[in-house]
């Protein structure tokens, strides 16, 4: 009996050995610490009490998801744009198995996120090799990029994973042609369904990439039309909820869709919005692969279109670490996007199929990003896949052209790169674990609940409190109210309207480098959780 599995264990391929640790290193490094360092604003807690009273069952099911925050017109939530409601389904099925706790509701995330890593080889390695595709997976499952997006419950978190099955489906079904598998046909119609659900920009993105594939085929297989329109259906299906939703409110989710199309956030001239679509394209190609790079588009190459006077411009790159990431994004994008070109001639059949698939892939995105093109580079996570591919045909060319050994050259590549992220790494684990993890619109959960039962402790036996903040810590109120409320205290916001009982216990909160600026706190009881600093104080001190 041992023996026979000894020799089953041998007979395993040695990818596989490598592939399954890349994955256990990935679930590793995205599971870690997923509670305290989970981050927690006020998108997760609409999410959240959507949820829980779907799960104690106070509400139906919705019929529509979440809201795209840049659509529709003032009033809040409500009247923006909403997708379709596949992740809130997937939330409250991790809900109703795991329990409610607000990082089970991140299991989403977290299992589609590891699946993207074995899926990203198998697509990968359709036109690179097994070894150099595990390198490039490998990469993926390490890098800053991913794994800064890893703690955290936010739809778009899942498009890595449906927009590879997508890509894989599409392939499978262009290059086998009549003979396509069924299954395939499912798994195309499951990835368009959900994916479309995922964000506004894969809802335009996806079904028209594949109505131009679906032009395609019947004229190389006239029996396509029948998977084709299977295709359609499982979508449709998935999409029911929100289909039905149209048709009880007149199509009033589409119309706001339509009139936020219409609405750009500025106006400019287009070769403006050309290169500035262009700026963060190829510096979240960069930041993708290496977490080099702010996590923000700096539109440093835009500036020079704009009819503005250069010299703000030359100030940025003056700087030689500035300069030097500037130059290795471009040359990087510049090739890679060279190269994908380039190969389109490739002899083999089903490597050009791939690299077609790719490119029309690269150019709808790149065109839909034109009129809305988002500063955070974490809107560009439909395009993950892409420095990877640069990358590996960069391995690929070099290692051709050059006789370099492909083994030394991709060590190369793999240690600069990896060397980039620890870089970009640590000082966001050095932040969490410090508990000094916070920004402008989310704080750690971890340190949100520190600040609750601090507030919750200072205020015994009382179990209501007020809350104030400063400008920048705003958005921490929410957030810090729902904990505070999982735990039997009332946390309520100062109106500073004369409202507010005169023996209250008032908490003011605000970021850590302002400690003693604002409302003359420099003598009022304080405590500091990471980046900020919470303080107690009577009503008589608010006005002094």
């Amino acid at each position: 009996m041992c023996f026979s599995i000894q020799e089953k264990i041998k007979k395993v391929p040695t990818r596989l050995w490598v592939l399954t640790a890349i994955i256990c290193a990935g679930i590793f490094l995205q599971t870690y610490n997923l509670h305290n360092w989970l981050d927690f604003g006020d998108d997760q807690v609409h999410d959240a009490i959507l949820i829980e009273e779907v799960v104690r069952g106070e509400s139906p099911w919705p019929l529509l998801g979440p809201d795209m925050s840049d659509s529709g017109e003032s009033g809040g939530r409500d009247n923006r744009f909403h997708i379709g409601p596949a992740y809130y389904y997937m939330q409250i099925a991790s809900a109703r198995i795991f329990g409610s706790e607000l990082e089970n509701l991140a299991y989403p995330d977290l299992l589609f996120s590891i699946l993207s890593i074995p899926l990203l080889y198998f697509f990968l390695k359709k036109y690179f090799s097994a070894s150099l595709s595990l390198v490039l997976a490998g990469l993926y499952a390490t890098s800053f990029y991913s794994l800064n997006s890893s703690h955290s419950a936010w739809n778009p978190h899942l498009i890595p994973f449906f927009a590879i099955l997508f890509l894989l489906a599409v392939y499978e079904f262009v290059s086998a042609g009549s003979k396509t598998r069924w299954t395939w046909v499912a798994l195309l119609g499951i990835a368009l369904g959900i994916g479309i659900q995922l964000h506004a920009i894969m809802l335009v993105l996806m079904p028209l990439f594949l109505f131009l594939i679906f032009i395609y085929l019947p004229w190389k297989d006239r029996g396509a039309w029948k998977k084709c329109l299977a295709v359609a259906l499982v979508a449709i299906v998935l999409n029911s909820p929100q289909i039905i939703s149209e048709l009880r409110t007149d199509f009033s989710n589409t119309k706001v869709f339509f009139k936020s199309a219409q609405r750009t956030k500025e106006k400019s001239r287009l070769v403006d919005k050309v290169a500035k679509n262009i700026d963060c394209h190829f510096q979240a190609n960069g930041h993708i692969i290496s977490g080099a790079g702010e996590s923000n588009c700096q539109f440093l190459f835009a500036n020079l279109f704009e009819q503005k006077k250069p010299e703000g411009y030359l100030r940025e790159i003056s700087n030689p670490l500035t300069a030097v990431k500037v130059m290795a994004a471009f040359m990087f994008s510049f090739f890679g996007y060279f190269l994908v070109v380039r190969n389109y001639r490739e002899a083999d059949r089903r490597k050009k199929i791939f690299i077609s698939i790719v490119s029309l892939y690269i150019l709808l995105a790149f065109l839909i990003m034109i009129p809305v093109v988002e500063e955070p580079l974490r809107y560009f996570i439909h395009l993950f896949f892409v420095p990877y591919i640069f990358l590996g045909l960069m391995i690929r060319q070099l290692s051709k052209k050059y006789s370099v050994n492909p083994s030394l050259l991709t060590a190369v590549s793999v240690a600069a790169l990896a060397v980039l992220n620890i870089y970009s790494i640590y000082p966001t684990i050095k932040e969490l674990s410090l508990g000094a993890r916070s920004s402008q619109n989310a704080i750690v959960l971890g340190e949100m609940e520190k600040i609750a039962d601090y507030i919750i402790a200072e205020s015994d036996p009382e179990k209501t409190a007020y809350f104030n903040s400063a400008k920048k810590c705003a958005n921490f109120y929410r957030p810090l109210a729902y904990v505070a409320e999982r735990r039997g205290f009332d946390l309520i916001k100062d109106k500073e309207n004369g409202e507010t009982p005169s023996d209250a216990n008032i908490f003011y909160l605000t970021r850590s480098d302002k400690s003693g600026v604002e409302n003359n706190l420099e003598n009022a009881e304080a405590k500091k959780f990471g980046q900020v600093v919470v303080y107690k104080f009577s009503p008589l001190e608010i006005g002094q």
